[in-house]
């Protein structure tokens, strides 16, 4: 690539898509804004039912990048290069999901003509509410000044887990886990995975009291099945979250749906924050590693004691969290993660 050209880049997206793929097209915006590349934003129908991906095209090249949870189903679409977040192959290897905007991000402002699709409508109706001043959506929009902060980051002495259930007990009305899992065996492991974050809760709230900052997010099976683990509302509002996020001593998250690598791995690296993380099933650029960039853990008795390593290490702890910070300038910034998979395509 020449260094002093400026790229044309013609980008597509379908108007479906989620959130996921905010931090993508903010860091081709961001791009833009600095003279790197110049862009051609359009909205893209797709006969798929996976829409959660960003096509870009420029010098003769097609270029995927694939946000969706699980790596192991087939390219949404043909192409020169396909970048996944949950890569099964270091070639595919994107880097860290988390939702991060900027002013001006095309999925912010892109609106579908005539749209007639109730998927598509719903998507909008929450993009227009998330621009209203108040209510429980006004807050989605976060900025990487936000996010990411230096390693020397003024601390609590909070331990912080906050995460969600994710079995779809609401979905299957009038049924019992048992014959929900019965007609859907491979929601077994969802629920396994609320269960083991239960207990993890419950380890962390005994071990460290009020400095535990660790619950459930407020949703109908995690009331029904955990009422004292669920935390107010209030503190998972997405700001009201990351205010405290950035603030904790150490803090802890668990492996998503599908195996994914979930969003508070991506958030806690940005915020140059000391973490105790379910290792990883798909592969990332840039050596992010165990026993450096974060601490692993396989059980909930594990990850208590690899907590208490965190907060009593004080060295250790500023070590995890200068590399951190060091690899959100070179792999995770949202500019930077776009520019390095482009590079690696246009080589």
């Amino acid at each position: 690539m020449c260094a002093n050209c400026s790229i044309p880049i013609s980008l597509s997206f379908d108007p479906r898509a989620a959130i996921h793929i905010s931090q993508i097209l903010a860091g081709f915006h961001l791009l833009a804004q600095s003279g790197w590349c110049t862009l051609t934003v359009r909205q893209t129908r797709r006969d798929t039912s996976h829409f959660h991906y960003v096509l870009a095209e420029t010098a003769g090249k097609s270029i995927v990048f694939d946000v969706h949870d699980n790596g192991r189903q087939p390219p949404v679409l043909p192409a020169d290069h396909y970048f996944r977040r949950s890569a099964c192959t270091p070639q595919e290897a994107l880097g860290l999901n988390y939702h991060v905007s900027c002013p001006g991000n095309p999925y912010q402002t892109m609106v579908p003509a005539g749209c007639k699709d109730p998927a598509a409508r719903h998507v909008l109706l929450r993009k227009a509410l998330a621009h209203l001043p108040a209510g429980s959506l006004s807050d989605r929009w976060v900025y990487p000044g936000q996010i990411a902060q230096p390693a020397g980051h003024p601390q609590e002495e909070s331990i912080l887990f906050l995460t969600r259930t994710w079995f779809p007990l609401e979905e299957h009305p009038g049924l019992r886990e048992e014959q929900i899992v019965a007609a859907h065996p491979q929601l077994a492991l969802v629920l396994q995975m609320d269960e083991t974050r239960a207990a993890l809760i419950r380890l962390l709230r005994r071990e460290y009291g009020r400095r535990a900052v660790c619950g459930f997010a407020r949703t109908p099976f995690a009331v029904k099945h955990w009422p004292s683990l669920v935390v107010p509302h209030a503190l998972t509002q997405k700001r009201a979250y990351l205010a405290v996020m950035r603030r904790a001593r150490v803090c802890l998250t668990t492996t998503g749906l599908h195996g994914s690598t979930g969003w508070k791995f991506g958030e806690y690296a940005a915020a140059a924050k000391a973490f105790v993380a379910e290792p990883p099933q798909y592969h990332l650029p840039g050596g992010f590693a165990a026993n450096a960039n974060y601490l692993p853990f396989h059980t909930p008795e594990q990850a208590l004691s690899q907590t208490e390593h965190l907060r009593a290490d004080a060295i250790f702890r500023e070590e995890m969290q200068r590399r951190n910070a060091a690899y959100y300038q070179a792999f995770l910034r949202p500019d930077i993660l776009v520019k390095n998979a482009l590079a690696r395509a246009l080589e």
